[in-house]
């Protein structure tokens, strides 16, 4: 058996490994402020399961998904306080502009879903900065942050609509950068491989001054963390989608592309048939992610 002094000195070792272990590094170098178009948004939550739906969508712009502290190269840090909660008390002040600015549009079965995840999850993070220090602070920062970064003004500007056109990330990058003159970051999502513009990424140092969006983690469809370039997700060389509304033509397209190859492999005869059964599994068969949640 060991003398005293030497497990005393071993248990104390043992208590600060695990302390170092528990310990949270929440300390950020970047805050990445992301907007995102709503419309892909809720195409994107409909059809990850025939339970989900959004609410309506008063108008065309995009609007605040969140204002992220971040680490260079990793998706971190978050909930920083888990006992500080969202409280709706504490904004329900600026709750006319929240409803412009940042509404919450995936219905998740409790109000103010996405300001509780967003409080929660990143505010608690940002709330290390004077600035961001308090729920109040941080919305309202995010509200501030939408005004100056006008991307729905910026786009049409370049011709850049919502509606059947397609248009490449280059675009839409390009028409971002000659505004802030900073890398933005774009991403897009993947429904059925048709590629929809989802989110634009501004980023600024902890003093809220415009900065390059390098050296950022991007979260995949399927839950990954990539490091990725400052140009975002949306495939260089393909165009994406600009929905203007929650049932764009590609979903008909699709359902008749899947017709086309039941026609040939099955016959007439069982066209039908074929045509129904593969318009519920484009329905059904998804992988089903979390939206903000991972974000």
């Amino acid at each position: 058996m060991l003398p005293l002094p030497v497990l005393s000195v071993l248990l104390l070792a043992y208590q600060s490994s695990a302390s170092s272990v528990l310990q949270h590094d929440n300390h950020f170098d970047i805050m990445i402020f992301t907007q995102h178009w709503p419309y892909t948004t809720c195409i994107d939550w409909e059809n990850r399961s025939r339970q989900n739906s959004c609410s309506r969508i008063l108008q065309t712009a995009w609007s605040v998904h969140g204002l992220w502290p971040t680490q260079f190269g990793k998706i971190a840090p978050n909930f920083c306080n888990t006992t500080w909660k969202f409280d709706y008390d504490s904004v329900k002040e600026i709750r006319p502009e929240l409803d412009i600015y940042w509404p919450d549009y995936e219905m998740r079965g409790h109000p103010n879903s996405l300001w509780t995840h967003e409080w929660e999850k990143h505010g608690t993070c940002a709330a290390q900065l004077p600035a961001l220090s308090s729920e109040e602070k941080y919305f309202q920062t995010g509200i501030e942050l939408s005004k100056q970064i006008r991307l729905t003004e910026w786009l049409k500007e370049k011709n850049i609509v919502p509606g059947p056109a397609k248009y490449t990330k280059s675009e839409v990058y390009n028409a971002v950068l000659e505004k802030t003159k900073f890398r933005p970051h774009i991403d897009c999502e993947y429904i059925d491989g048709v590629q929809f513009i989802k989110e634009i990424k501004v980023c600024f140092s902890k003093n809220l001054t415009l900065v390059h969006c390098d050296n950022i983690v991007s979260t995949s469809s399927y839950g990954e963390s990539t490091l990725t370039n400052s140009r975002g997700s949306c495939s260089e060389d393909k165009p994406f989608l600009y929905p203007a509304k929650m049932n764009p033509a590609y979903l008909s397209l699709l359902t008749s592309q899947h017709a086309t190859i039941a026609f040939i492999v099955f016959g007439c005869g069982l066209l039908t048939m074929i045509s129904l059964m593969v318009a519920v599994m484009v329905k059904t068969n998804r992988n089903v992610r979390l939206g903000y949640e991972s974000l």
